[in-house]
């Protein structure tokens, strides 16, 4: 069967759920990568050896992303997007509480297995809902929020430290929390 073409009201809400999902999954990632290595040395007291193989971890789930065909067959592919978009959440809010291996290696876990699949989903939802012939404008515009809200994450990151003193812990807390606020309101 062919998929049906978004118009309208449909297609609003379509593009409004693609867009809030783009945002989340970037403050949520983006507070996650570009913090946890200075946690990791600072709190953690990581080695370069230990970099590299919690780095060999994280891609585990990259690895088995192929397997997200199988949940669409048991579940929708909008509710598991929103549901991996919560653990990319997770993971991240979970961090600074942990700055042990262990602790780093599952929170990340978590935060990696709700990226992969994440965006597996998501790209698939974004290439079906959107129409052919407006879709290379709304794949911009997913970049384009996907980029602004990188720049405010990394942007209020940064405040939080300097202005505010803010602990890692904290810092991922509030990323890790508006990602799952994201997935909230895509529910």
């Amino acid at each position: 069967t062919t998929p049906t073409e978004f118009s309208g009201s449909t297609l609003r809400q379509a593009v409004a759920l693609i867009m809030i999902m783009a945002a989340g999954s970037a403050v949520g990632y983006i507070v996650w990568e570009k913090l946890h290595t200075n946690f990791a040395v600072e709190r953690a007291n990581f080695t370069g050896l230990d970099m590299g193989s919690l780095h060999s971890i994280r891609e585990i789930p990259g690895f088995l992303a192929f397997t997200a065909v199988f949940f669409v067959a048991v579940f929708k592919e909008q509710r598991l997007a929103v549901f991996f978009l919560a653990l990319i959440g997770l993971g991240t809010a979970l961090t600074g509480f942990f700055p042990t291996y262990l602790g780093i290696a599952v929170t990340m876990s978590i935060m990696s297995v709700g990226f992969h699949y994440y965006e597996t989903y998501a790209q698939s939802l974004q290439l079906q809902w959107f129409p052919k012939d407006r879709a290379p404008v709304l794949l911009g515009w997913v970049v384009t929020v996907y980029s602004f809200a990188t720049i405010i994450a990394i942007s209020g990151s940064w405040l939080m430290f300097q202005l505010f003193d803010f602990d890692y812990w904290l810092v991922f807390l509030i990323g890790g929390g508006i990602c799952m606020a994201a997935a909230v309101v895509g529910w």
